[in-house]
């Protein structure tokens, strides 16, 4: 059925049977009491005829109300049904009057009273909350409601229940009022009280009479002593506008603006009326009125205020508020007076005690204040109370003592309770310096107490003795602590010079000082008298020290009679043996002599001193031989350094070299950008069209050796190499140095039954992913020297330009990427160490510019598993190694995956990621507090290479490319904007199937279904890896802002400059 609507306005509503009811599916409604309009209540106020008058007028009122409303409801109820039933009805067909639609309600014992509509045969419940105008009157249908959890979990999957209710009801603009033609009127907005009579009980009389109340009060729910008012409209007024007195059929009431009746006294018009709260009041008397603790006194029926003699009494008022005073008091010209707990004003002449004060009273009753003299003594009255004070008290800046008497004391020293005081003729307390008898006496400026002991005036320190006299003039000694006090009694502080000996007082305390003491920078040493030494050497517990001739204490480099000392720079310490000064480590014999100009055995370890003193680090030249000393100054023998051998003594034998000479020194290669890729094999046209400009592949040892191929003659021994795995790495390589990508070669050996001899010794078990490196045996040492010589000298070529090269893969995982069987931590370090020194030495005699990296990966300060070690432990142990090798320019290869890994929005951090260097977990999205932790420690020309980049298109079995294309975007403009950073390469061109199983979708290309890692279909990754480094940048990554909440890449990372791509 199409509903029609039309607005209602307030006549409309008066033709509606008074019609002000709020209604619909939007409408609430309090069902919790109320007053029904023609309600009985006994007035509890005035006579009995006026009552009876009150209800014989509100009786015709009703009637008259009552008829008006029948004629209004017939009225628009016959208007209304004019658009359904036609004039000429009683000439319609018995079968058109079957289909005239009859209202009737029903009880439901559980839900109470509910409407029915009939059409014909057909019967159905309405259940549509709203207004509804039947014939017999106006009634609100509200939506059942049970305070049974158990049964309303039961009932929401039935339909809503329409119920009668009655109460408050709120109407909005869209509350739908149906007549019973089923018309809609919208109503006015507002709050509306409905009602309606049954005649009995529910269950045996069907509502009738329904209507809501106008022009009266009502109670809006359970609490009778809240009245709201509902005006001729219908609508319910704020009860803010009806604060004050209300007088209704029940009586007379006094409102807040909440509409809640009041009890107490109110003032209405200068009358004062007792309200009960319950619709009675009354008059208040003249005369005397007691309010809660508060007297009044009622004139004619008003507050009487001010002075008031009542049987010779005089009584004051307080002008404001009308309440008796009590006690001290003022009138309204400001004088004292007191009045007792009657309120009966107290008179006299001269002094009165009252409790446990003395007043001083004049004739006419008011209180003095001030000074008073009488007697010839003075005595002080409270301004503000008029109470005599004893004891200390104050008057225009300064304090007086009184005795108990009240009198005043002055002139002379007084002793309160052990504390001296000094009083003026006037009575007045001195404070501050006073002299009497030629002795000096400081009085305490706040207390006036005289001091005693140590005390300060400003910025000096006084002593006084027992007595108050200051002491002055020579030394003081306080505790077996020694003081100067000059002439006028200040304390000496700092330096004093007496009979020619210097004497140092504490700046603070002014305490003498004896021993080791510091004067700014500089330290002196005072012998137990307190004389300060000076001038030579002081020996001082077995340690020597140098004091100047002003006795100040050296340090630093000393000479004295042609020979140098050196002397702590912090403590001044004569030193002997090893120590180090400013990087350089120097040798003192047991007088404190430094060595110098010649070589020192210390076990079986050579050093040498140079002229200076200074012990010799690096490559030095001693006559005519090369030596090498390593960092802590011992001589290297019977090593490799970098490409030169040094022999058992130490010297460089140019004829002794393994390897040959640098054969390449072309310049490093430099790339427009950052962005790289492990590219897989077959798949170079890809990586090109995707613009990578840094290649990564992965050689493995043992796949290059092997029992035929290739021939390389190494030490004079043939080696043979894996002739189809050499040509497909030479066609792959070539291609994409071709392409000018800048190629980086990752270098690890896998388990290989036939080439264990690679392998160290205590790890050769099958069942790991990568092993170490066999340098402890000789010919497994010289087999992996001659592969990488081989690999080095072949793709360090100018036309092949492999440049960078990464020794094994996350070493830190020490069990999963680098197996070096049951060994301690430094053990394995030192196996690495041993291992990247080959690599190192191979690469950097084929190519010179080449740059080898040790791998890590992500789990910094965490470890994850009990088969790793943390990558920050194994990056500061593997720098120590370097050092002692003699190595300089190792790089670091870094793998910051996500946290957790199978997440990729590693912008939302989890608590093992924060912003320091000792974060457990290190992503793209805390890079930088790793690469200023290498810069710190290690210096800015340490590159690193983020070869390894991996984020998942899956999480948490949820496709969310989005994501994965996001994190590759947002991670690339971190690396970018990083100096410490050369690459950042995405790990996988296509997905793998083995680490797809485990959840990793990490390719920029999904695996063809089937297959291992075979090309199916782009991922949404793959136009923003190919495209954002580009001048479209913005076009394919603008996605990603919101999800990493930002609002452009400048906000999301310092030092973002598109400049550079476009």
């Amino acid at each position: 059925m199409k509903k029609r609507g039309k607005w209602l306005t307030a006549m409309g509503l008066a033709m509606l049977l008074t019609l002000q009811t709020p209604v619909a599916a939007v409408v609430e409604a309090s069902t919790d009491g109320g007053i029904q309009q023609e309600m009985t209540v006994e007035n509890q106020k005035g006579t009995k005829e006026d009552r009876d008058e009150s209800e014989v007028q509100s009786e015709e009122e009703q009637s008259e109300k009552q008829s008006d409303l029948e004629i209004q409801k017939n009225d628009i109820i016959d208007e209304e049904r004019t658009e359904v039933i036609p004039q000429e009805a009683s000439q319609m067909s018995e079968s058109v009057k079957k289909e005239q639609i009859i209202y009737t309600w029903k009880y439901d014992a559980e839900i109470g009273w509910q409407l029915w509509k009939s059409e014909g045969e057909e019967e159905e419940k309405i259940c549509a909350p709203g207004v509804y105008i039947l014939k017999d009157g106006i009634y609100y249908l509200g939506v059942y409601e049970t305070e049974d959890k158990e049964v309303s979990r039961i009932k929401e999957e039935e339909p809503e229940q329409g119920v009668l209710k009655e109460g408050m009801v709120s109407v909005t603009d869209t509350t739908p009022v149906i007549t019973d033609e089923e018309k809609e009127i919208i109503l006015q907005e507002g709050t509306y009280y409905f009602s309606y009579e049954t005649g009995g009980e529910e269950e045996s009389q069907q509502p009738r009479d329904g209507k809501y109340l106008t022009n009266t009060w009502v109670h809006p729910g359970e609490d009778v002593s809240v009245w709201y008012y509902v005006n001729k409209e219908g609508v319910q007024e704020d009860p803010a506008l009806h604060e004050g007195p209300m007088q209704n059929e029940t009586g007379y009431f006094y409102l807040d603006k909440q509409g809640k009746s009041q009890s107490g006294k109110f003032k209405i018009n200068g009358v004062i009326y007792n309200y009960d709260g319950k619709g009675n009041r009354s008059q208040i008397r003249d005369g005397w009125q007691q309010d809660g603790n508060n007297w009044y006194y009622i004139e004619n029926g008003q507050q009487a205020t001010g002075w008031k003699n009542l049987q010779s009494n005089w009584y004051y008022l307080n002008p404001q508020n009308g309440i008796l005073q009590k006690g001290v008091f003022r009138d309204y010209t400001g004088t004292l007076y007191y009045a007792d707990s009657n309120g009966r004003m107290i008179s006299g002449n001269g002094w009165k005690q009252i409790g446990t004060a003395w007043y001083w009273l004049q004739a006419g009753g008011a209180l003095t204040t001030g000074w008073i003299n009488t007697g010839g003594n003075w005595y002080y009255l409270d301004p503000n109370t008029g109470a005599m004070h004893t004891g200390w008290y104050q008057v225009n800046g300064s304090w007086y003592y009184s005795d108990g008497s009240g009198m005043m004391q002055s002139g002379g020293w007084i002793n309160l309770g052990g504390t001296w005081y000094y009083l003026g003729g006037s009575g007045a307390m001195y404070t501050g310096w006073l002299n009497l008898g030629g002795k000096w006496y400081y009085l305490d400026p706040g207390s006036g107490a005289m001091r005693t002991g140590w005390y300060r005036d400003g910025a000096t320190w006084y002593y006084s003795d027992g007595s108050g006299a200051m002491v002055s003039g020579g030394w003081l000694n306080q505790g077996g602590t020694w003081y100067y006090l000059s002439g006028s009694g200040a304390m000496y502080t700092g330096w004093l010079n007496l009979g020619g000996k210097w004497y140092y007082l504490d700046p603070g305390s002014g305490a003498m000082r004896t021993g080791w003491y510091r004067d700014g920078a500089t330290w002196y040493y005072s012998n137990g008298s307190g004389a300060m030494q000076s001038g030579g050497w002081i020996n001082l517990g077995g340690t020597w020290y140098y004091l100047s001739g002003s006795g100040a204490m050296y340090t630093g480099w000393l000479n004295q009679g042609g020979s140098w000392y050196y002397l702590d720079g912090n403590s001044g310490a004569m030193h002997t043996g090893w120590y180090q000064v400013n990087g350089s480590w120097y040798y003192s014999d047991g007088s404190g002599k430094v060595e110098a100009g010649r070589w020192m055995n210390q076990g079986e370890t050579w050093y040498y001193l140079s002229g200076s003193g200074a012990a010799f680090t690096g490559w030095q030249k001693i006559g005519n031989t090369w030596y090498y000393f390593y960092d802590d100054c011992r001589m290297a023998a019977n090593t490799w350094i970098n490409n030169y051998y040094v022999n058992s003594d130490g010297a460089w034998s140019d004829t002794a070299t393994v390897m040959p000479g640098a054969t390449y020194n072309y310049a490093f290669p430099t790339a427009q950008t950052k962005k790289g890729l492990q590219v897989k094999d077959g798949m170079e046209d890809d990586a090109s069209n995707l613009g990578v400009k840094h290649a990564v592949v992965n050689i493995a040892l043992n796949h290059v050796a092997s029992g035929s191929g290739i021939e390389y003659q190494y030490q004079g021994k043939t080696y043979y190499m894996n002739t189809g795995y050499i040509h497909e790495l030479d066609r792959q390589i070539k291609e994409l140095h071709n392409r000018g990508m800048v190629l980086t070669a990752v270098i690890v050996l896998q388990w290989n039954y036939q080439q264990q001899d690679l392998i160290l010794p205590g790890a050769r078990s099958y069942g790991y992913n990568l092993y170490g490196w066999n340098t402890q045996e000789a010919t497994g040492k010289q087999h992996l020297e001659a592969i990488c010589s081989f690999l080095a000298n072949r793709y360090a070529a100018p036309d092949m330009g492999v440049v960078n090269w990464i020794c094994g893969n996350e070493v830190n995982a020490w069990k999963d990427y680098h197996y070096s069987g049951s060994v301690g931590f430094d053990q394995y370090m030192e196996y690495y160490a041993q291992a990247y020194q080959l690599l190192y030495n191979c690469v950097k005699h084929a190519y010179s510019n080449g740059r080898i990296y040790m791998s890590i990966d992500h789990t910094w300060t965490y470890n994850r598993r009990a088969n790793c070690y943390t990558s920050k432990s194994v990056l500061d142990r593997f720098a120590q190694l370097m050092n002692q090798k003699g190595i300089s320019d190792w790089m670091i290869a870094f793998h910051p995956y996500p946290a957790p890994e199978l997440q990729s929005d590693f912008w939302n951090r989890t608590l093992d990621v924060i912003d320091s260097e000792n974060s457990p977990i290190i992503t793209m999205a805390n890079l930088s507090y790793f690469t200023e932790y290498v810069k710190k420690n290690y210096g800015a020309g340490k590159r690193i290479i983020l070869s390894e980049c991996g984020f998942t298109s899956v999480t948490n079995g949820n496709d969310r490319q989005d994501i994965q294309a996001a994190a590759i975007a947002y991670g690339y403009y971190l690396a970018e904007t990083n100096d410490m950073v050369d690459s950042f390469v995405v790990h996988r061109q296509v997905d793998h199937s083995a680490e797809t199983q485990q959840g990793f979708h990490l390719g920029l290309w999904t695996c063809k279904p089937g297959s291992t890692e075979t090309a199916d279909s782009k991922k949404q990754a793959y136009d923003v890896f190919k495209y954002m480094d580009t001048k479209q940048y913005m076009t394919y990554t603008k996605f990603a802002l919101p999800l990493i909440k930002k609002n452009s890449w400048e906000q999301a990372v310092s030092g973002f400059n598109p400049a550079k791509f476009t």
